[in-house]
């Protein structure tokens, strides 16, 4: 598989609050966690994001056809008060290198900001429709 747009990853999905590794668990897919250290370096720098305190990031493989399929998956905590956590995942045709993976970190930010303003499309304030904005409930 080719990777998408010039991005060293195939796929990704925005998973809510359930992790990949819990997705697979209920799924009983075979995977395997890799640790790699490289991991580490998401965490440093001053671009990063990443908190190690509150944010997860884990890297994996899922046998598919009698090849690997590797993942990166990232959680963000978004609500510190009950430790939920957002989760994003990556999927990659090939062991993503430490570069390919500081790549993956520094896309998250646009996928959101692209997902939120998909997302304030749809909603009737953005369409105005509501006079006070869009509720939640």
């Amino acid at each position: 598989m080719a990777s998408s747009a010039g991005k060293p990853y195939y796929d990704y999905k925005f998973l809510g609050i359930r992790s990949f590794v819990e997705l697979l668990d209920e799924a009983a897919k075979d995977y395997s966690m890799i640790t790699d250290w490289s991991i580490e370096n998401l965490y440093q720098g001053e671009a990063s994001f990443l908190n190690r305190k509150d944010d997860t990031v884990r890297l994996g493989k899922v046998p598919k056809d009698g090849e690997d399929v590797f993942f990166l998956e990232f959680g963000l905590m978004i609500a510190p008060q009950v430790g939920a956590r957002a989760y994003i995942v990556f999927i990659f045709d090939h062991y993503p290198t430490a570069e390919q993976m500081e790549q993956t970190a520094a896309d998250i930010e646009s996928l959101v900001n692209s997902r939120l303003e998909d997302y304030g499309k749809t909603m009737p304030a953005a369409q105005g429709d509501s006079p006070g904005g869009g509720t939640i409930n």
